[in-house]
Order: structure tokens, then sequence, then C-alpha cells
């Protein structure tokens, strides 16, 4: 009598890693005009008017350290920061803003 064969299949555990993440941070200045800055906050992080106004006042409070203002994975935190960077030139603003990787 033949023998069946039985197929055996195995379970590989994988764990998929969550992305990095990168911080986008904006650096006070004494150049860049308050309403700008929250403008930036509401048009790229889609941030509400008072929610804008608080990180604004952070920002300025924070000096030249540096104020984190969203965190996105990579590539979403750099078009991010390219589109403040974009909106800088068209308003002829000097904001400073970086994407980086979180600590």
């Amino acid at each position: 009598m033949p023998q069946a064969s039985t197929n055996v299949l195995e379970k590989k555990d994988t764990k998929t890693e969550k992305p990095r993440m990168w911080n986008i941070i904006y650096y006070n200045d004494n150049i860049t005009p308050i309403d700008y800055v929250i403008q930036t906050l509401m048009d790229v992080f889609k941030k509400k008017y008072l929610e804008a106004m608080e990180i604004t006042h952070t920002i300025h409070k924070s000096g030249n350290n540096g104020y984190v203002v969203a965190t996105y994975p990579k590539g979403i935190a750099q078009t991010k920061a390219q589109e403040v960077q974009k909106m800088n030139y068209e308003n002829h603003q000097e904001l400073q803003v970086e994407a980086k990787p979180e600590e």
C-alpha cells in the first residue's frame, strides 16, 4: 500500500521593524515673523491656529537649541522640511528647519 506524502508548512516568525522616525526641528531666529512661523505650521503640518501659536512661542523660548515640531518616517519628514524651505524661498523668509533622525 503506497504511503501518502504529507507536506508540512513551517511558520516563520517574521517581525517587521518600525521605520526609524525623523524629527522636524525649527530653530528660533530674530528675523522670521511669528505670523509666518504660525502659517508654516498650519499649512505644512495642518496644525490648528492655537496649537501653531503655542508651538511658535515654544520655539521662541527654545533659543537656538531647536524645537521638534513633528515626527514622521524619513521620507515624509524630508518632504515636509522641503515644503517649509520652498515656502521660505517663495516668501523671502529665513526660517531654519531641519529633518534629523530621532536619537
